[in-house]
C-alpha cells in the first residue's frame, strides 16, 4: 500500500473507533439498568459515587488499612492514541463513569491524564485508576516504569 493509502486507512479507522466509542457511551444507560441483575458474587454499590447504579467489588486492603473498592463497569483506553484517548475519557467522565483502565503498553497515557485533570469534576479519591507496567522488569525497573506512569498520568497515586 502506498503511503497516501495507509494515512487514508489510519483516518479512517480513527472515525471508524470514534463512532464505536460515541455508540458504547450512548448505551451507558441501558448497560447500568440490566448491570445489577447481570452481576454474581459480592458486590455493593457505591452511593458517594455520582453513578450509584454502577456496582463494585472490595478487592483488598490499601496501606492506610482502607477498602480498595473496583467499580465492576469503567472505560478501557487499549488501542486508543492519546487524543482519542483524551477525548473517550472525558466523554465517559460525563456519562457517569467512575473507573479508567490504562497501561505503559498502550502508549496513551498522556491523553488519560490530561482528560482526568481537565474532564473529572469529583474528588480524586472518587476515582478508580488502574495502570499496568509492563512484565518482566526487575524491581529497579519496575519502580522507574510505575514512576514514569504518575508523570505521564499526572496523578500522586494510582488505585491498582
Amino acid at each position: 500500500a502506498t503511503a497516501k493509502e495507509e494515512r487514508f486507512a489510519t483516518i479512517t479507522n480513527m472515525i471508524i473507533l470514534k463512532e464505536l466509542v460515541h455508540a458504547a457511551l450512548s448505551l451507558m444507560p441501558a448497560i447500568l439498568s440490566i448491570l445489577p441483575k447481570l452481576l454474581h458474587g459480592p458486590h455493593r454499590y457505591a452511593p458517594q459515587w455520582k453513578s450509584p447504579d454502577i456496582p463494585f467489588i472490595t478487592i483488598g486492603v490499601d496501606v492506610a488499612g482502607e477498602d480498595v473498592n473496583l467499580p465492576l463497569l469503567g472505560a478501557g483506553t487499549w488501542q486508543y492514541n492519546d487524543t482519542i484517548a483524551y477525548e473517550s475519557v472525558c466523554k465517559a467522565f460525563r456519562q457517569g463513569y467512575t473507573f479508567v483502565d490504562t497501561a505503559s503498553n498502550y502508549k496513551n497515557q498522556k491523553g488519560v491524564g490530561r482528560a482526568i485533570k481537565d474532564c473529572w469534576t469529583r474528588d480524586r479519591k472518587d476515582l478508580f485508576v488502574m495502570t499496568k507496567i509492563p512484565g518482566g522488569l526487575g524491581s529497579a525497573e519496575a519502580l522507574s516504569a510505575a514512576q514514569e506512569n504518575l508523570e505521564d498520568l499526572q496523578l500522586e497515586y494510582v488505585d491498582h
